[in-house]
């Protein structure tokens, strides 16, 4: 049994965490001030408003801290993981998550031999990039129609990350409104947490889709680097199953940064000569630079239909990389929810609106939910 310290003099708090944690086999400790003797705990639960007024606090290696918050806060979280916390939560909308952090981290301790503060959590998450060199390919609407199918059907936490990182374009696509982009992440990227993410991160409130926009301002996209987008992917990589990426046609250092951190690479083709010319071209470059070596990479054939240039059976004659999706054509259907700003999946099981909704629901069961 392993001893964990739960630092707080709220009584409501100490009930709540001792409950959630009672099938855990953990020994807990609950003390109502800050204490340095720390060696006899695997995990220490510190409540904000216990150490809000004292000294700076000091976390041992060995020890897997977990800060407890009211609000989100940037100097609170700067402050905090200065001192060795390794995560934060939102007591009132994320202390079930503390559970799963004690059961991923107890094994490796269990089994591995190792302090639960050396266990690295990343990587749980699968991120999707959705890309096409050819614009106008669907790509946008695509990855949104995924993002919000993974999060209403399937149950899943989701976070999309527009990497059009110029004029955006999910905003209009999900009517959001918000004036916080990934650019404001920059002052803290040296500290860069979950909770800096959840304080620009912008929620589709009819889905509960998290969404990080890009900078509208082609002046302040320029200030983003390779550095913040990579940090960015990976935190989000640790706290959500899915990490989806609506990718820009251009291929920059921003670009191959975002598609070396994803596990799946999505090209949308058009079935077209263009779309097939374009696609040549970028697999030159994917070659050149070794994208796609390490990550599993696709196509999904979009806006299929009877009158098309070219057939699958075409395509896959003239390219080896294998054919994951492949989605009807279908304006008539997908313009009006567009035009109403209408999500394209709201409520569990509900029966799919449009052909395209069904197969990006046939897609992601076949492929997505699998992995």
């Amino acid at each position: 049994m392993m001893n964990v310290l739960l630092v707080s003099n709220n009584n409501a708090l100490v009930e709540q965490i001792t409950q959630l944690l009672n099938t855990e086999e953990l020994n807990i400790d609950v003390s109502e001030e800050w204490t340095d003797s720390l060696e006899e705990y695997v995990y220490v639960f510190i409540d904000e408003r216990v150490i809000d007024d004292q000294e700076p606090i000091r976390i041992p290696p060995h020890v897997y801290a977990v800060g407890l918050m009211d609000d989100p806060s940037f100097e609170v979280t700067r402050r905090w993981m200065k001192a060795g916390v390794k995560d934060l939560l939102i007591v009132s909308k994320e202390l079930d998550r503390l559970k799963e952090i004690v059961q991923y981290t107890r094994d490796h301790v269990r089994f591995g031999g190792q302090h639960a503060a050396a266990i690295d959590l990343s990587n749980k998450g699968n991120v999707h990039a959705f890309y096409s060199s050819k614009g106008g390919s669907g790509k946008t609407l695509l990855s949104t129609m995924v993002a919000q199918c993974l999060k209403v059907e399937h149950n899943s936490k989701v976070i999309m990350i527009d990497l059009n990182a110029q004029f955006g374009g999910l905003e209009v696509i999900l009517g959001l409104n918000h004036s916080r982009s990934y650019v404001d992440l920059l002052p803290v990227l040296n500290e860069l947490s979950i909770h800096h993410i959840q304080n620009i991160t912008a929620t589709e409130e009819r889905t509960g889709l998290d969404v990080l926009l890009g900078p509208s301002n082609p002046e302040t996209a320029e200030q983003v680097d390779d550095e913040l987008i990579a940090r960015m992917i990976r935190i989000c990589q640790e706290h959500y199953d899915h990490v989806v990426i609506d990718m820009p046609s251009d291929l920059n250092s921003l670009s191959f940064t975002a598609l070396n951190e994803s596990k799946n690479i999505y090209y949308v083709l058009t079935p077209d000569s263009l779309g097939l010319r374009s696609l040549k071209h970028a697999i030159t470059v994917f070659e050149r630079f070794q994208i796609g070596k390490r990550q599993h990479l696709s196509l999904i054939l979009n806006r299929v239909h009877q009158k098309n240039e070219l057939t699958e059976s075409d395509i896959t004659k003239l390219i080896e990389i294998p054919v994951t999706g492949t989605l009807r054509a279908d304006y008539f259907g997908i313009q009006p929810m567009l035009n109403m700003g209408i999500p394209f999946y709201l409520k569990k099981g509900q029966k799919a609106k449009t052909k395209l909704t069904k197969d990006v629901q046939r897609f992601i069961s076949k492929t997505m939910i699998t992995n």
